[in-house]
């Protein structure tokens, strides 16, 4: 019988995202209040001597483009390249959307291809490949709360408590995250978060004081690029949300809500009300699942 293998790859939304300087190389430094979600997608493994993925439920990304052939292929080039598996990966997370998809799937595929192949790689290994193909990887591969500096390598366990009931859209067109950031050079610079002060009012479940608290320095240039957002973020505070942000750099938005029928009742309306919009309910996790790493 083929051995065949499943596993979830959770996406997450930033609380907050300030940019706290420009290393020489260009990178911008970062300090974030993170946390995985349950909106997730799925990761089949199954034996195979060649290496292959597929997906499932987006638009088939080429395969030098695909974060989960990439992950995997470092992890051959570090293994001599004797090893093989079929990836089959099913989207539910959208892309060009912030809430950290295409990371959820290669920190998913490091962590179980490690495991299925028996590399002798331990997890700073793990988290330094993953830090190679995108900034939120060692985030991803944490798996849990975190405040998360430098260039994403930095990542911090926190506390922030979990099931925060959240309504997640997105408009239809996704955002690029390098013109977001080169937006974000050119223009206007949003005031830093109280990221103590927020950690607290998170553990209290006190959303509302979130307002003051915490901010995303990509919005201002995001909405410059997609004037929707702002009308979008207004749908949510007016659907009922305590707090309403943009994750990462766009195009998707969050709202937290006082409990889970409110959340459920806003979801429902919001899908009445604008068909084609990609409408989601989730909750936040402390741990999504067993850490990957």
């Amino acid at each position: 019988m083929m051995k065949e293998q499943v596993f979830s790859a959770f996406g997450k939304i930033n609380w907050s995202l300030d940019i706290t300087g420009i290393r020489a190389d260009g990178y911008h430094l970062l300090d974030m209040l993170m946390q995985p979600v349950s909106l997730c997608d799925q990761l089949i493994i199954r034996e195979s001597e060649e290496l292959s993925v597929e997906v499932i439920g987006a638009p088939a990304l080429e395969t030098e483009d695909n974060l989960v052939f990439r992950a995997a292929r470092k992890l051959l080039e570090l293994s001599s390249g004797k090893h093989g598996a079929h990836l089959t990966l099913i989207k539910n997370i959208p892309s060009e959307a912030g809430l950290g998809g295409g990371s959820a799937d290669a920190a998913c595929a490091l962590r179980t291809l490690r495991d299925w192949w028996e590399l002798p790689l331990n997890d700073q290994a793990l988290s330094d490949i993953g830090l190679s193909l995108g900034a939120d990887i060692p985030f991803c591969l944490k798996n849990g709360a975190a405040r998360v500096r430098g260039v994403g390598e930095r990542v911090t366990p926190v506390n922030l408590g979990g099931a925060a009931p959240l309504v997640i859209i997105k408009p239809e067109r996704g955002l690029s995250t390098p013109l977001v950031y080169r937006a974000f050079d050119e223009g206007e610079k949003a005031p830093p978060s109280r990221i103590p002060e927020a950690i607290a009012a998170l553990q209290k479940g006190d959303y509302r004081a979130l307002r003051e608290l915490l901010h995303n320095a990509l919005y201002p240039p995001a909405k410059g690029l997609l004037p929707e957002l702002q009308e979008l973020l207004s749908l949510l505070y007016k659907k009922g949300a305590l707090f309403a942000a943009m994750t990462g750099s766009g195009s998707a938005l969050f709202g937290v809500f006082g409990d889970e029928k409110s959340a459920d009742y806003a979801a429902q309306k919001i899908r009445e009300e604008r068909n084609g919009l990609f409408t989601a309910r989730a909750n936040t996790c402390q741990e999504a699942s067993t850490p990957l790493i």
